[in-house]
């Protein structure tokens, strides 16, 4: 079997002048030389090494000559910004990309892209597509649930003593929905012990939803050959209604007619609210959420638990 430990993949750049391409991607990129043939030129960009080389009639050639990009050369590094304003600033066209937030199977991935003066595309990111998360709907446990009831003779019993599957979906890897009790009616009470049910997602005015909601980290990602469109069939099968209130362009933002009761039953997790003001909350915080815009970052690396209980509001006008 072959030792990987020590194996790098780098990439050697096709450029009609190495020495004037070399000069440019030291200025523009912040390359350092590792050592210079005069045709052929070992360069490396914060200990990432690429190589320049000057086509000889031997089987290859440089995008000029082409007329067209024979190479995309894929960047993840900490501030993307920076990284293609100061290739722009140094003469890279950065007009046909801009740098954007992208919504993908396990969450945002911040890209954005340049050509340099020499025909090569530069796409730069953000880390996540770096990393390899395996799915973790199998990891969420069933949850034990009892229900306690008046039998025919008015006593007091246990109804029922059962275990809840999670509700999962592949366009949300990693997340994990028990939907432990629900109603969108006031009930009687003491009753028999039967779950009243609603079928939508979040409950109506006066309706009620008991869940437990498992956040998976932001770095969990997902399968790269999702199908998006089943995936959102799934999405509205499982969670009827719940794509109504989610901000298309803003991933996990949303606004729902609820007052959520809010424990952190196991992990960490940042409640995001407008202009991207973050609240940090550890296990055993509480939480009132009254309708507010938000989304849930887990910036950690192992899933947080939420308990929550959404009662349904009237909306404000």
């Amino acid at each position: 079997m072959m030792d990987t430990k020590h194996l790098v993949i780098s990439v050697m750049l096709a450029v009609a002048d190495a020495q004037a391409a070399a000069e440019w991607y030291k200025k523009a990129l912040g390359a350092v030389e590792l050592w210079n043939l005069g045709s052929v030129i070992g360069l490396e960009i914060a200990g990432s090494p690429f190589f320049l080389g000057q086509p000889q009639n031997n089987g290859w050639e440089d995008p000029e000559k082409l007329g067209t990009t024979t190479t995309r050369i894929e960047v993840f590094c900490d501030d993307p910004n920076t990284f293609i304003e100061r290739a722009i600033n140094a003469g890279a066209n950065g007009s046909i990309d801009h740098i954007q937030n992208h919504e993908m199977p396990w969450g945002i991935h911040r890209q954005g892209s340049f050509f340099d003066p020499f025909g090569h595309k530069w796409l730069v990111g953000d880390h996540s597509p770096l990393h390899y998360h395996q799915k973790m709907e199998n990891d969420i446990k069933e949850r034990r649930l009892i229900t306690t009831g008046v039998d025919g003779n008015g006593k007091s019993v246990v109804i029922s003593d059962s275990l809840i599957e999670p509700r999962t979906a592949e366009a949300v890897p990693g997340y994990g929905w028990h939907r432990l009790w629900s109603m969108d009616e006031i009930p009687c009470a003491p009753n028999d012990g039967t779950e009243p049910g609603g079928p939508a997602h979040f409950p109506v005015p006066g309706g009620l939803r008991f869940i437990a909601f498992t956040i998976p980290p932001s770095s969990n990602k997902g399968p790269i050959d999702l199908d998006m469109n089943t995936a959102m069939l799934e999405l509205e099968e499982k969670f009827p209604g719940r794509a109504a209130h989610m901000e298309s362009h803003q991933a996990g933002l949303h606004t729902t007619a609820t007052i959520d009761f809010i424990y952190v039953a196991d992990g960490e997790i940042w409640l995001e609210l407008d202009d991207q003001k973050e609240v940090h909350l550890n296990t055993g915080d509480s939480l009132i959420q009254n309708g507010t815009r938000h989304a849930w970052r887990n910036h950690s690396d192992k899933p947080c638990t939420l308990v929550v209980t959404i009662v349904g509001a009237k909306k404000a006008l």
